[in-house]
């Protein structure tokens, strides 16, 4: 694709892009933002002497440790299939839809 790409830049005159090194680029700036997102809300959790944080839309489905605070992030119902479920018990989990489906399954 970039060979196709950079071939109709040539032909109208432009320099040669790199299109894998310009994705590359977003792709980290996108994971350094994420990055900082999740460094924020451990310390807006700290602050406010909270042992959790729950939250959802970032397309990237989280259960894990950051420090002392428990970060839960649902992923999205549309590409990823996730949500976040509580137990009786009270413990929380990021489960997928074929998870979901294949406990359904089990209990009956």
């Amino acid at each position: 694709m970039n060979r196709i790409y950079n071939q109709f830049r040539t032909w109208r005159g432009k320099e040669y892009f790199s299109l894998s090194k310009a994705i590359k680029a977003k792709v980290k700036k996108a994971v350094s933002y994420v990055g900082k997102y999740e460094v924020q809300l451990q310390n807006l959790a700290q602050h406010h002497q909270c042992e959790g944080i729950i939250c959802g839309h970032i397309h990237t489905p989280e259960d894990k440790q950051l420090g002392d605070i428990h970060y839960l992030n649902s992923g999205d119902w549309v590409e990823s299939l996730t949500a976040i479920v509580e137990h009786h018990d009270g413990r929380l989990e990021v489960i997928t839809y074929e998870d979901f489906c294949q406990r359904l399954k089990k209990k009956t």
